[in-house]
């Protein structure tokens, strides 16, 4: 059942629409959203019937539309300009767009996915401060449905990287004691699966 400001956001016409649409945003993340990711969400294409009322708004724009949250007590905005809702905030968007919109719950986790593993540069001897963003990849392609997603990658599990060493993408996803990436490959026939896991290791997308 919505919340009642939702419905008056949605009376609101223009403004009102981008504010819930943001709202919504904050609903794949289970800590602050850096700016990063939200722009990846919100570029174009469209992901339907959710970002619509966000792609390609300027910035004074979108900076208006946080801030008029940040004033009502909806969102904070961080000193690095990542934003953040109350815990039960995020995981109401969350739960509603996946019970009512399942592809763009999809849809979105997978654009983070994607974001966060084209956008971190690891190097060849990564500190686990610097795998973080792939740990939450990993969260986003549980999410997406992506439990194969070492083969979107190119990755055949021997690993791709330069003198043939594995990447550290398939180091951090192997080393996550939550989730099998290949879990089609490396669990017995007719075994489980285990649920996904979204915990939160430091605030950042």
């Amino acid at each position: 059942m919505p919340l009642p400001y939702e419905r008056w956001f949605e009376r609101e016409g223009e403004k009102g629409k981008r504010q819930l649409a943001l709202l919504r945003l904050l609903g794949f993340f289970d800590r602050p959203a850096s700016q990063g990711c939200l722009s990846a969400l919100r570029k174009a294409p469209t992901i339907p019937g959710l970002t619509e009322p966000l792609v390609d708004l300027a910035r004074r724009e979108w900076a208006l539309v946080a801030r008029r949250l940040e004033e009502i007590d909806l969102l904070t905005v961080q000193v690095d300009g990542s934003l953040d809702a109350h815990p039960l905030l995020r995981e109401y968007f969350g739960q509603r767009l996946r019970d009512t919109q399942p592809e763009a719950w999809k849809a979105g986790h997978q654009r983070l996915f994607e974001h966060l593993c084209e956008t971190t540069k690891e190097g060849n001897e990564p500190t686990l401060e610097e795998l973080q963003p792939l740990y939450q990849a990993v969260a986003h392609g549980c999410q997406a449905g992506l439990q194969h997603w070492r083969r979107v990658k190119g990755f055949t599990g021997t690993g791709s990287s330069v003198a043939g060493k594995p990447t550290a993408l398939e180091n951090s996803a192997r080393s996550v004691p939550t989730w099998e990436p290949s879990l089609a490959s490396s669990r017995p026939r007719g075994a489980a699966s285990r649920p996904c896991s979204r915990k939160a290791t430091k605030p950042g997308c």
